[in-house]
């Protein structure tokens, strides 16, 4: 969540997504990370299907998903003055992830169901593998759709992102084999390395293979640099997993923003300055790091005042569960001794 911050806070300095080094690395593996770790939460759903925890969860999604988005989606077009019923002809803009992985979901429940009720165990994985291969496909020849349908329900992020939801759980299902990847130097050194190199061919030499031939540059871009950037993230964390859950302060801060990921994602956009001016000042070769820096401080203010948003609205029950499909903070009786020292 900090990542996409980072990169919207980039773009309205003036930075999109892959006109610079910076950018262009965070492209490979921040949306996937995000709709990969959202896969690997969502197998639970297979582990403990039955039909009243798939209704509680589903009520809990619409709630958290659908009705969470169209809410802010609306508050958002009326500071803009502009119709929100523009979604209608032209999709959720902004709010789009929400509403891809809800169908995500709602897809992956199906198979779960379709397994559990036809008693055949093992159908998910191969139904998930080839549903992903076909949306890929579909997502290659994207630029030749443009239905209505296809716009509002941003089934083109539905198509490139759906491999990554599937990867997710497919890692989680076969965890002890992944734990055995990730406890392989050999695995981390050759994802690490091959990342790198696919980063250096889509990205580095002026982009000279992307004219050499351009098949070898798209499975490059769409695939290589995007699973190895992934493995290479997974890694990171992996390895350094007891400094993660250790209780120091940025450990725990890093984790609170972890939970309040869905109250940034909302928020944040509401909080993007126009900074433009700074584009005159970052562009051009050897600013990678002064990008990052200001871009980071950027981020990290955004999110402490969407943070700060984000208690105030949950500390109402009614809005934490419409909005975020949680219960909201228990209400406690404070006497007038507990409030004056």
């Amino acid at each position: 969540m900090i990542l996409v911050v980072l990169g919207h806070v980039l773009l309205v300095m003036g930075f999109p997504t892959d006109s610079t080094v910076l950018g262009s690395i965070l492209l490979t593996f921040r949306m996937p990370l995000f709709f990969f770790v959202s896969g690997f939460f969502a197998y639970r759903a297979l582990e403990k299907w039955t039909l009243r925890f798939c209704k509680s969860v589903l009520k809990r999604k619409i709630q958290a998903q659908i009705i969470c988005t169209i809410f802010f989606y609306t508050l958002f077009q009326f500071c803009h003055d502009r119709n929100p019923l523009i979604a209608l002809q032209e999709g959720f803009s902004w709010f789009w992830f929400t509403i891809v992985l809800f169908q995500m979901f709602v897809i992956y429940m199906m198979f779960a169901s379709a397994e559990h009720i036809t008693k055949k165990r093992n159908i998910v994985t191969p139904l998930l593998i080839f549903l992903s291969a076909l949306f890929f496909l579909i997502f290659v020849k994207s630029n030749e759709i443009n239905f209505r349908v296809w716009r509002v329900l941003q089934w083109g992020y539905l198509a490139e992102y759906f491999q990554f939801f599937t990867f997710g759980i497919l890692c989680r299902k076969y965890y002890p084999l992944l734990n055995k990847c990730l406890n392989s130097d050999s695995f981390r050194t050759t994802a690490i390395l091959t990342y790198i190199i696919s980063l250096m061919a889509v990205y580095g030499f002026n982009r000279h293979l992307q004219d050499l031939n351009s098949s070898i540059y798209n499975i490059m871009s769409m695939v290589v640099v995007r699973y190895t950037g992934l493995h290479t993230i997974f890694i990171m964390f992996f390895s350094n997993g007891k400094y993660f859950s250790n209780n120091d302060r940025p450990c725990r801060w890093l984790r609170f923003v972890g939970r309040r990921t869905l109250d940034i994602y909302m928020l944040h956009v509401f909080l993007l300055p126009n900074l433009l001016f700074l584009q005159q000042y970052l562009s051009g070769n050897g600013m990678l790091l002064n990008q990052l820096t200001i871009g980071l401080i950027g981020a990290i203010l955004n999110i402490a005042v969407c943070l700060f948003i984000s208690n105030l609205l949950r500390s109402s029950n009614f809005l934490s569960r419409w909005l975020f499909g949680e219960k909201g903070k228990q209400n406690t009786n404070l006497s007038t001794s507990t409030l004056i020292p």
